[in-house]
């Protein structure tokens, strides 16, 4: 199962449409929207407090096998706010 890697969903699509396997590492500028996006979500859903505490699971998600993931997830309990994942994700 990959966890935190939304864009594996667009490869298998991808494969199916073309009859072959296209498997691709996600870009890191997408992941990051893709964290912001999730986060809104979150928060639209289930307001700021409960979306702070459940993106943290998801940012470690998906940031496994990434630069500098490691960093982020050592400090994703550090995060009480969207401004502090944007400062979070500029390490990655």
């Amino acid at each position: 199962m990959h966890f935190g890697k939304p864009h594996r969903i667009r490869d298998i699509v991808e494969s199916l449409e073309k009859n072959t396997i296209i498997e691709r590492d996600g870009n890191l500028e997408d992941v990051k929207k893709i964290i912001l996006e999730h986060y809104d979500i979150l928060e639209e859903l289930y307001g700021k407090e409960k979306a702070v505490k459940d993106i943290r699971k998801h940012i470690i998600w998906y940031t496994s096998g990434l630069k500098n993931g490691k960093e982020v997830r050592v400090r994703v309990n550090e995060i009480d706010s969207k401004d502090k994942i944007k400062e979070l994700l500029k390490i990655l």
